[in-house]
């Protein structure tokens, strides 16, 4: 699993290997910066190193949407970090 802080430039895509894919998500500083969206296309991505590029990952979804504890952890530390950094 990839970890990464708020205002990273995170992009989901269905297949990294696959010039063609479809981008599922992306981060607000990646659509803002290189206009990258949902519905973008793997080739229109550039060869940024500061882009972290992941597949979707159907069983951290399950997890996070199932598990009420999880989800509640995630947002705790999230709030701490963004206390700590005021």
């Amino acid at each position: 699993m990839v970890t990464v802080n708020q205002g990273t430039y995170v992009i989901v895509i269905a297949h990294k290997e696959r010039s063609g894919s479809v981008v599922l998500a992306a981060s607000p500083r990646v659509k803002k910066e290189f206009g990258i969206k949902t519905g973008s296309r793997n080739y229109e991505i550039p060869k940024d190193p500061s882009l972290i590029i992941v597949e979707p990952s159907m069983a951290l979804y399950l997890k996070v949407n199932n598990d009420p504890g999880y989800f509640s952890a995630l947002c705790s530390r999230r709030r701490s970090a963004l206390l700590f950094h005021r």
